[in-house]
């Protein structure tokens, strides 16, 4: 049987690792595109058949870097079945600063323009050759959890729109386009965030979730390997939820349980 080529963005971090390798257990050969190239090389040296994949070290928010990776990928393997697009930067700090420009210029980019620039060139080889599948990673920051993040909220946000949007667009292309949105999943991001370090915020979102755990990079890997899969050609448009029952008792309650002074995070006027 011939490997479908998958071009997985952010490849590097902790879902985007999780998902090349069962990806590689499943009959892929993997393009790994990430902006460090140590985390590009730490990925692919764990995929199973490692001569079948190649890394790609770009910035995907950047058209001339977006075309080196669709044109290198063509070259070496004539076409894209899966785009999974993972790439996306940390959230950062809560607090209202003097750089909330450069915060949200940066966030916007990294998180929202990349899936945009990037989708909108693969779906031009996806058309040529039939069709295709696009699975795009949001977040429940995008419309339950993100009133303290507002640049990475809309990102998350934006992403969904721009789902619903491609799967409207390029589905009489046979271009399937479906988003999958992880609550707070166990990985460096999460333990490295200056939310977790300074105020617990994510082990108190963990002790009012209902599986009172984080989500592992494995799980949400297997929801993307689902959607970009030929199981459910019917499904387009979709967002998957996988947060362990978070949005169901946080949502507007934020507020009322996480122990923060909100004022340290609004502008003084």
């Amino acid at each position: 049987m011939n490997k479908k080529i998958a071009i997985i963005t952010g490849a590097g971090g902790g879902i985007g690792s999780a998902t090349a390798k069962l990806f590689s257990e499943n009959n892929y050969k993997c393009v790994i595109v990430d902006v460090d190239e140590k985390n590009a090389i730490r990925t692919i040296e764990t995929l199973q058949n490692m001569n079948d994949h190649i890394h790609i070290i770009a910035n995907v928010s950047k058209s001339k870097e977006i075309n080196n990776v669709v044109e290198t990928t063509i070259n070496m393997f004539s076409r894209i079945d899966v785009l999974i697009n993972l790439a996306a930067s940390n959230r950062g700090s809560f607090e209202i600063s003097d750089n909330i420009e450069q915060r949200w210029d940066k966030t916007i980019e990294n998180d929202l323009k990349s899936v945009y620039l990037m989708s909108e060139r693969v779906v031009v080889e996806m058309a040529k050759n039939g069709g295709g599948s696009i699975v795009n990673i949001g977040s429940i920051a995008g419309g339950y959890l993100g009133s303290h993040s507002l640049p990475y909220s809309a990102s998350k946000a934006g992403i969904v729109a721009i789902t619903k949007s491609h799967a409207r667009i390029y589905g009489s292309y046979g271009i399937r386009v479906n988003c999958i949105v992880p609550g707070i999943i166990e990985t460096s991001m999460v333990h490295n965030s200056v939310a977790q370090r300074e105020n617990n915020y994510f082990d108190i979102i963990k002790q009012h979730t209902p599986l009172k755990r984080w989500g592992l990079p494995e799980e949400i890997a297997e929801a993307i390997l689902f959607a970009a899969s030929d199981k459910c050609l019917f499904m387009t448009g979709s967002t998957i939820i996988i947060d362990g029952g978070a949005t169901l008792t946080l949502g507007p309650r934020l507020d009322e349980i996480l122990p923060f002074k909100w004022e340290k995070f609004k502008p003084n006027f």
